[in-house]
This record gives C-alpha cells, sequence and structure tokens, in this order.
C-alpha cells in the first residue's frame, strides 16, 4: 500500500469502525494527515488572522472521523478494541498506543475479521539476514558483481569479501 491508497481508503472508511487495517494502511494514513495538517497551517497562517485562528482547528475536525476509524482498525489488527484510543487523553496512553499501533499484524483472522491484504503473508515470509554466511556459490556470485575487490578471478574475491564483513561485524566488538 502506497501514500494516496492509503489516503483514499482511510477517507472513503471514514466512518467504518469495525474491521482491521494493516501497518501500512495505518502509518501512510498518519503519514498522510501529518503532511495536509502541515499544509493546511502553513496556508492559514499565510491567509491572516480570521483563517489563522481557525484553519488548523477545521482541519483537524474534518480529518477527525477517519483518523480515529484508522487508529480502531489497526488496534482490531493486533487484537485489541478500538476503545482503547481513549488511553489518548494520557500521556502513558499515547505511548501504549504508539506501541500498540507498530506491531505486526495477528496472523489469520481474529475476532475482529479477516487479516488485511496488505498483510498477508508478510508474518511467514523469512527476509534474508545480513548475519547469515551465504553458500560458497552465492559468495562468488555476489563478489563477481558486486565487490570492487574482483580484479581477476571470481574465487580469488571470496575470502576479501567475506573477510571485509568480519571485519564490519567486529568493528563494534573492539571498542
Amino acid at each position: 500500500m502506497n501514500l494516496q491508497t492509503a489516503f483514499v481508503t482511510c477517507r472513503s472508511k471514514y466512518a467504518v469502525f469495525s474491521g482491521r487495517a494493516s501497518r501500512s494502511e495505518f502509518w501512510w494514513f498518519q503519514l498522510a494527515v501529518f503532511g495536509l495538517c502541515f499544509g493546511a497551517s502553513l496556508v492559514s497562517y499565510r491567509a491572516g488572522p480570521p483563517l489563522s485562528d481557525y484553519g488548523p482547528l477545521i482541519f483537524n475536525l474534518i480529518i477527525l472521523s477517519p483518523t480515529l476509524a484508522v487508529g480502531s482498525r489497526r488496534l482490531h489488527d493486533v487484537g485489541r478494541s478500538g476503545w482503547w484510543q481513549l488511553l489518548t487523553i494520557t500521556v502513558v496512553g499515547v505511548l501504549l498506543l504508539v506501541y500498540w499501533w507498530v506491531q505486526p499484524s495477528q496472523p489469520g483472522s481474529n475476532q475482529y475479521g479477516d487479516e488485511p491484504e496488505a498483510d498477508k503473508g508478510i508474518a511467514t515470509a523469512a527476509a534474508p539476514s545480513p548475519f547469515v554466511q551465504p553458500s560458497t556459490s552465492d559468495s562468488t556470485v555476489f563478489a563477481a558483481n558486486h565487490s570492487p575487490l574482483t580484479q581477476g578471478s571470481k574465487t580469488a574475491a571470496v575470502p576479501e569479501a567475506r573477510k571485509g564483513m568480519l571485519d564490519w561485524t567486529q568493528r563494534g566488538k573492539d571498542a
């Protein structure tokens, strides 16, 4: 999901407090709201006193329902009730909500509905780790294609590439 898709989806579901919203939908929408709020503040400031007093307030009131709806759906995605958003009244509550909002989706269905389409398969897909040593054939291909150390044969660069990686990982432990 991208910024435009997330904003359009959340705007169209401005009164839908049921179901689930993926992390990407929630955070892209929050980024869009932040950018639009910043822009509205600049425009209202440049417009002068009558609009500068009420411009940001009007924008925030317009965007309040979609923001609460996507926040509720995001909490549903991690298995929490949308009513937990009432914690925004306290500072500690905001920190707890942010913690829940950054959590990965519960895989499969939960009591609030099916897993969002944007998150399907993400929890089960394994990302390659930078700390796993590749096999010799992978190292040869990688070193041959990406290393500036390759001057001659492809296999001569493999130990140099591994040595560089080991030096990089040991750098913080020597201090």
